[in-house]
């Protein structure tokens, strides 16, 4: 680019009278304008990055108890000194005398060299500084000269993978042994932790594992008492001989008297094992996790999904469409709280998607001291005893027109008549708004229907006899809302 800058100089000085007979100073003022013009070309340099060490693997938001790290791959086939390189962006690091990476080799360097989650790798035994930020970062290898040998301009969006923000995944690279840092040539790493010190993608060794299909037309064992099954049930060799047997892969056990309707509107599991998404078994849209919700394996419930009760949620993706007087529903979980009662969010919301009031200020949620239903400023809630701590507990909301019912192990507990609706559709969060009112505990089972189950499939639900793909519905027809959730 080329740019003309015209400069006017002004120039005052002051001289002596030297004519003869003049014995005092005169002071003269000459201004001399003149106008200079000249042509300054401005380039903008850009250091090419040299390909000789490049960035090959980045975990820049591990999950809960992990550590920062990144991960070097030297791209020659010889041995290459860092004596005196540096990392240079969010994070620094100086490479003192004497350092060397083997032909073809990888190097990690980490906020923590000691991490358990990098013991036996090749890592840098001195520490980084600074911190590299969840939602992008310039970083930059730099060599004992200042040249810039490879440069990572990642993002947690756009045209960035977004499953290594905060889910246990890495930023890794697809071409391993190529200089190429745009965002096509990155992706999030198939395993949770990333594969420091090892190949981006390992290949298999073995043969896939074969699984035998059992046809749903099958006969299929159940348990018909109304004890709970022992324990071991899920054992490999549990002897089920004496347990009733007949077809039907989903519900079996008495009939139910009343008519089963469409099922669930939303119904979340919360089983996964690892991975960012909360799957949705009744819709196409799944739950997204953020900020690091942990999966964990409860001694009582198996896979469940764990909130901290700091900043972690799950948004859904879905909006509860507006709720009149008219319109039905049902909310249901399974919650073992792991703090005293309190307003924070564990299904529902409390502000509007940008995050603040909606106006008038409304919102819908279920919390550990009670549900809340609030509009124009003033709150029509169910006020009941604490959730339970340290304690699995089933708890449900119907409403059948201006009517709220709370249930607790299937029990009723609570009521409330609402004297309006609301004036907009709900964004729908599990374990806080957004980053806000954030619920410490553990949570299975969550779904939502269009009706208002019958207390009768509440109480199937909290002895878990029914699940929520099974439990009847009162109507048997087109949920209430004459709609689904809306994404």
């Amino acid at each position: 680019m080329e740019t003309t800058i015209i400069f006017t100089i002004i120039n005052t000085r002051k001289e002596k009278d030297i004519s003869p007979g003049k014995s005092n100073l005169l002071t003269l003022t000459r201004i001399i304008i003149a106008f200079l013009c000249f042509t300054v070309s401005m380039h903008r340099a850009m250091a090419s990055a040299d390909s000789v060490v490049v960035f090959n693997e980045v975990q820049y938001h591990p999950a809960a108890e992990g550590v920062e790290w990144i991960e070097l791959r030297n791209l020659m086939g010889v041995r290459v000194d860092l004596s005196g390189w540096k990392l240079a962006g969010g994070i620094e690091l100086r490479f003192e005398e004497g350092t060397v990476m083997d032909s073809r080799g990888l190097l990690l360097v980490a906020a923590d060299p000691q991490h358990a989650d990098l013991k036996g790798q090749n890592v840098h035994p001195r520490a980084f500084t600074g911190r590299l930020n969840n939602g992008g970062e310039s970083i930059r290898l730099e060599n004992n000269s200042g040249r810039i040998m490879d440069r990572l301009d990642y993002q947690d969006g756009v045209d960035w993978p977004v499953g290594a923000d905060g889910s246990g995944a890495t930023l890794t690279k697809i071409r391993e042994n190529t200089a190429d840092g745009g965002p096509k040539n990155w992706r999030a790493s198939l395993e949770l932790g990333g594969t420091p010190g090892q190949p981006n993608v390992r290949t298999l060794k073995s043969s896939p594992p074969e699984f035998a299909l059992v046809s749903l037309d099958s006969n299929w064992r159940f348990y018909t008492e109304s004890d709970s099954p022992p324990t071991h049930w899920r054992d490999l060799d549990f002897d089920d001989q004496d347990w009733s047997e007949g077809a039907g892969a989903f519900h079996a056990g008495k009939d139910w008297k009343g008519s089963v309707g469409e099922g669930p509107s939303a119904y979340w599991p919360l089983d996964a094992s690892s991975g960012i998404r909360a799957k949705n078994l009744a819709g196409d849209i799944d739950g997204r996790l953020r900020n690091g919700p942990r999966w964990v394996v409860d001694s009582e419930r198996g896979p469940v999904l764990e909130f901290d009760g700091i900043n972690d949620y799950v948004t859904t993706g879905m909006s509860v469409p507006r709720i009149t007087l008219e319109n039905d529903f049902t909310w249901a979980f399974w919650a073992y709280s792991m703090k005293p009662g309190n307003v924070n969010v564990i299904i529902g919301n409390r502000y509007n998607p940008d995050g603040a009031d909606f106006s008038p200020r409304e919102f819908i949620k279920f919390t550990s001291a009670a549900f809340e239903f609030h509009r124009s400023s003033s709150g029509e809630d169910i006020d009941y005893s604490d959730f339970p701590v340290d304690v699995w507990a089933h708890h449900a909301v119907t409403k059948q027109g201006p009517r709220l019912t709370y249930f607790r192990n299937g029990i009723s507990m609570g009521k409330q008549v609402i004297s309006s609706g609301l004036n907009h559709p709900q964004p729908l969060y599990f374990g806080g708004d957004q980053d806000r009112e954030s619920w410490k505990g553990r949570l299975d089972d969550v779904a939502i229907w269009e009706t208002a189950l019958p207390p009768e499939s509440i109480r199937g639900l909290a002895d878990e006899t029914l699940k929520p793909n099974t439990a009847p519905t009162a109507s048997g027809g087109v949920g209430n809302f004459g709609t689904k959730l809306t994404s």
